[in-house]
């Protein structure tokens, strides 16, 4: 696949001249020197003319937390139109980080947290720890005495498996990773509980938002975009949830978006960059390896990494899809800390429906 390579530097005080690339022709994407020509390029609608799937742009991204800047190549995946709020649609340029993160952060905690009310209340659902680790939803009395001597654990989740104590919570809109990768938020500020009982991340502590990496140039270019979800089949209230939407600046990919075979559709369109990459003319299945999807670290190019992906392995409260190491298709479960190739998609001027 031939790529153009476009190394964005940091210093974007130079004049803006993103207005006038609307109108230049045969203005090619070697000659982008910001992320607002790139912006401006989309919202003239010339994004199919200027690049092709596999191109790349490069960005500085920085770990603010230990002062290491990367540089966070991305690569063209995919061009399409999306949905903003209000019902306004566009056409879109999507882009997905080449390598994944240098570190990982987990998906969501495990759902543990101590009950220390007196009585059980509605708000939760309450489960007791097993000798072997596992926990169990708890038969309760609404109002009535939590009894001394035993230890119970609450969360509005209703999880009759009892795994989101053990293994975490896989629903995106509730998720730890979607708060970080969407916040500009310093270390210990870029998370808030999702429901009652909901866990702190382990990463909140020692790591800023994901987007406190990125200059104002590429900040200003980011727009929040209609992502659906399915949910599981198994806590409540998902299982009575078809589809659910949040508005994302950045997300993960879906096994859909990856090119794989979803359990149920509806998560967003095959991205063209992974249907090439695949060589296939169907989608890749799941629980097989694919060599051609193995993600590296941005710190060590020839280090393979688990990636995440963002829709629930729907036969668990707990698990995520993701690509692992050897680009085996499989799940995860949100309370690991896993490194991702996130994306975005750089807009176009909306259209009211």
């Amino acid at each position: 696949m031939a790529v153009q390579s476009i190394d964005l530097p940091r210093d974007t005080t130079m004049k803006d001249i993103a207005a006038s690339l609307r109108v230049i022709a045969g203005f090619t994407a070697a000659d982008l020197v910001t992320m607002k020509q790139v912006k401006a390029i989309v919202e003239g609608k010339k994004e199919k003319e200027v690049f092709t799937i596999g191109d790349q742009i490069t960005v500085p991204w920085t770990d603010k937390a230990t002062n290491v800047t990367y540089a966070a190549v991305m690569d063209v995946v995919h061009f399409g139109d999306v949905e903003l709020k209000d019902g306004e649609t566009t056409n879109a340029m999507f882009l997905q980080w080449h390598y994944c993160t240098p570190f990982g952060v987990q998906y969501d905690a495990a759902e543990e947290e101590v009950a220390t009310e007196a009585t059980f209340s509605a708000d939760y659902n309450y489960y007791t720890k097993n000798s072997d680790g596992s926990f169990s939803l708890a038969t309760v009395t609404t109002g009535g005495a939590i009894p001394a001597g035993t230890t119970y654990y609450h969360s509005a989740i209703k999880d009759t498996s009892g795994n989101i104590c053990r293994y975490g919570y896989n629903r995106w809109s509730h998720s730890a990773i979607r708060q970080w990768l969407n916040s500009k938020a310093g270390v210990n500020a870029w998370w808030t509980a999702q429901h009652k009982g909901d866990v702190k991340p382990a990463e909140l502590a020692t790591k800023a938002g994901f987007l406190t990496g990125f200059d104002d140039d590429f900040l200003s270019c980011l727009t929040p975009i209609k992502i659906v979800t399915v949910p599981n089949t198994i806590s409540e209230p998902d299982k009575n949830t078809p589809t659910e939407v949040t508005y994302d600046k950045i997300f993960l990919p879906s096994m859909e978006q990856m090119y794989c075979t979803p359990q149920e559709s509806g998560e967003g369109d095959y991205w063209e960059y992974w249907k090439r990459a695949s060589g296939r003319t169907t989608p890749c299945a799941q629980g097989q390896t694919y060599p051609e999807m193995i993600t590296y670290a941005i710190e060590n190019h020839n280090s393979a990494q688990y990636v995440r992906l963002r829709g629930a392995y729907r036969g668990t409260s707990y698990g995520t899809w993701c690509v692992y190491s050897s680009g085996g298709v499989g799940y995860y479960h949100a309370n690991n800390s896993a490194r991702c190739a996130p994306a975005c998609a750089i807009t176009g001027a909306p259209i009211a429906k």
